[in-house]
């Protein structure tokens, strides 16, 4: 075999590999009551609800960056994602457009989208703890 026929096989199995390996970091994180943070992409983590093999629509949209529970309320961060640029359909975070979800799950009540005054705000007329902490989503991932 020749030189330049064995790098063109070394960059075709070299690509192969890498790409076998798309969608390995993907994860879903069972939450109380049938909802589920679904990660299907780097951005793209959601919190849907449903049994685990089919699920209803989107309730809190990507991407998803915490989230904690109690006994009767989740509560999530969420990141809206924009085009990275005018030439690419890519989607990334915007850092600076924040919001704060409270689910509800005994009632399945969705509150949100929420900036930092009206989350906090919420979360005291709701008599949320203060020790239900948000958890980056990343942690949450079985193993």
């Amino acid at each position: 075999m020749n030189v330049k026929v064995k790098k063109i096989l070394l960059v075709a199995v070299v690509f192969l590999l890498l790409s076998a390996c798309a969608g390995m970091a993907d994860y879903d994180v069972d939450l109380p009551s049938d909802y589920w943070v679904i990660r299907s992409s780097a951005h793209n983590i959601i919190i849907l609800r449903g049994d685990g093999t089919l699920f209803e629509e989107t309730l809190v949209p990507a991407k998803v960056t915490q989230i904690g529970w109690d006994e009767k309320f989740i509560v999530a961060n969420q990141v809206s994602l924009q085009k990275e640029s005018n030439e690419s359909d890519y989607l990334i975070p915007n850092e600076k457009d924040m919001h704060y979800w409270i689910i509800n799950y005994k009632t399945d009540e969705i509150m949100g989208p929420l900036d930092e005054n009206q989350f906090l705000e919420r979360k005291s007329e709701l008599q949320i703890p203060e020790n239900l902490k948000l958890t980056d989503v990343s942690k949450l991932r079985k193993s």
